[in-house]
């Protein structure tokens, strides 16, 4: 697989919300929260989708972490901005897990 040859992700990024205690401020997520949060919108996703993984290496020997959500497919809207549609193809959890 080549780096080269995907397309990168567009989308709009979340950002935590610090207790009013502590000013109420916007933060960016650190790298550990981003993780989790993936991890479980997977685990969501995993459900209704059997959501496979694998570990790999890019051509230069960088690790890739790649997930496959079966039944989907990423399209992109009119702004340009990355979309995650469902195929209509999505099997149910007990065929999934049989």
């Amino acid at each position: 697989m080549r780096l080269d040859d995907l397309k990168p992700l567009l989308a709009d990024d979340i950002q935590a919300q610090a207790p009013a205690r502590q000013g109420g401020r916007r933060r960016a997520l650190q790298i550990k929260e981003i993780m989790a949060l993936i991890l479980v919108a997977l685990g969501a996703a995993n459900r209704w989708t059997g959501v496979h993984w694998k570990n790999s290496y890019d051509s230069s020997g960088a690790p890739l972490a790649i997930a496959i959500l079966r039944g989907a497919q990423f399209g992109e809207d009119e702004t340009g901005y990355t979309t995650l549609n469902e195929t209509g193809e999505i099997l149910s959890h007990e065929e999934i897990h049989e």
